[in-house]
């Protein structure tokens, strides 16, 4: 049995001589991460993003709450979710997708442009928000 990866992100890594095998891979992403000269790599368990290219489509409602986020200023250092000068954290919002449904996104996320009142680095940081707006659905 191999390791387990749950909720990760390789972001610009080299995995020359890698060995995976037998690897647990649950909701993780290469992104711009060359995967070729990785060993034991079942490519149907992962998600491979070139982020220059990933496209989302988002509902009106769940774009104005991002934009929301940029008046918190700790969301906005953080580049999350948001980044100063509005852009979006693409990335994120497809992690954020991939797990909740959008109506639980856009309450989490207003929950947290009032909550937030500190420095943070981690989109994990929203998952007390998210949890809590799930169950209030």
């Amino acid at each position: 049995m191999g390791a387990t990866f749950e909720n990760v992100v390789f972001d610009n890594c080299s995995l020359s001589k890698t060995h995976f095998k037998g690897a647990i891979f649950k909701n993780v992403y290469f992104v711009n991460t060359g995967i070729k000269q990785a060993y034991g790599l079942n490519v149907d368990d992962i998600k491979i993003v070139n982020e220059k290219k990933l496209e989302i489509e988002l509902e009106r409602d769940l774009q104005e709450t991002i934009k929301a986020c940029e008046k918190n200023e700790y969301i906005v250092k953080s580049k999350t979710i948001v980044s100063s000068g509005g852009k979006i954290n693409k990335l994120s919002i497809k992690r954020l997708l991939d797990v909740y449904e959008e109506k639980v996104i856009i309450n989490a996320l207003q929950m947290a442009i009032k909550g937030i009142d500190k420095e943070f680095s981690s989109l994990s940081y929203f998952v007390p928000y998210l949890e809590r707006a799930k169950k209030n659905m």
